[in-house]
């Protein structure tokens, strides 16, 4: 519409320009040259005939891009591969490699530590086993025959002298209802093999508790001088000398695995404390009664002038 409009207005120009033929006559020449000018210009709406020529008006189209500048379709980019591990990855691994190894180490030394424990253990154990067979067998030396437990027990009893009597002369004498039956023959044999009087009086005063010094003596679950528990086979056997004399040599093998207390026991003061040595450190009992077994030491004591 626009175009067709400026082609009326330029013919309208040219048209005052140009003399309008008459009928029967043709154009000017310059008048069709000026419209021919007009159409070539472009100024006709493109698609309709022009007037003076005749001629159609070719529409103007867009010129064709080149085929190197066509639009084309990118390519998709290939699936990305995945990242490689990174330099952390085997970091971790690395550390927890030396934390596991750093375990294993702790462990083992764990296990050292234990097993070092227990050869200390083994060790001492077998160095307080050297040391009884050293006291039990004092006095062995190479080229002498080793010593009884009774000879060492005595060995160590004359190291004290004026604390021991021999059994040849001790007297005693006494009715206290403290006193413990065959009290004198089991003061003197304790005597004369290295105890000393109190602690001798102290032992005694034990055995009144246990059996009042009967041999033949027979409680629940022991019996005999000090309450042998269980009892032994062979220590009552209804022959109370014989078994007197057996039972008072069990009481110098049961005391010798007390050893460490003996020096206290024969280093006692008084029959009081040398009952309460052997109560706590040898007897052990299950009832103490410690008033007894005191009260019967001193009537010991007191019988045989210590």
């Amino acid at each position: 519409m626009l175009a067709g409009g400026l082609v009326a207005v330029v013919a309208a120009f040219a048209g005052g320009m140009v003399a309008t033929p008459l009928p029967g006559q043709s154009a000017s020449p310059v008048a069709t040259d000026a419209i021919s000018s007009v159409s070539r210009a472009g100024l006709a709406s493109p698609g309709y005939p022009d007037k003076i020529s005749g001629s159609t008006v070719a529409a103007r189209s867009r010129p064709a891009k080149p085929a190197s500048k066509a639009r084309t379709r990118r390519p998709e980019r290939p699936a990305a591969r995945p990242a490689a591990r990174s330099g952390g990855h085997h970091v971790a691994r690395h550390v927890a490699r030396t934390w596991w190894e750093e375990r294993q180490v702790a462990r083992h030394t764990t296990r050292t530590w234990w097993e070092e424990r227990q050869v200390a253990r083994h060790v001492a154990r077998a160095w307080w086993e050297d040391h009884l067979i050293a006291r039990h067998v004092a006095g062995a030396w190479p080229g002498k025959r080793p010593v009884t437990r009774r000879a060492a027990v005595a060995k160590r009893a004359s190291s004290s002298p004026g604390k021991s009597t021999t059994a040849s002369t001790l007297h005693c004498s006494g009715s206290s209802a403290m006193l413990p039956e065959n009290y004198v023959t089991i003061v003197s044999f304790l005597i004369k093999h290295g105890y000393t009087r109190l602690a001798a009086a102290g032992i005694a005063g034990n055995i009144w508790q246990e059996s009042q010094g009967n041999p033949e003596a027979v409680g629940s679950g022991g019996g005999g001088l000090i309450g042998f528990t269980p009892l032994p086979a062979g220590y009552v056997t209804g022959n109370p000398a014989v078994d007197l004399q057996t039972q008072l040599d069990a009481i110098l093998t049961y005391n010798e695995q007390w050893a460490q207390y003996i020096p206290a026991l024969n280093a006692a003061t008084s029959a009081t404390q040398a009952a309460d040595i052997y109560m706590n450190d040898f007897e052990r009992p299950g009832i103490p009664a410690a008033a007894n077994r005191e009260a019967a030491a001193v009537a010991v004591a007191g019988a045989c002038g210590f």
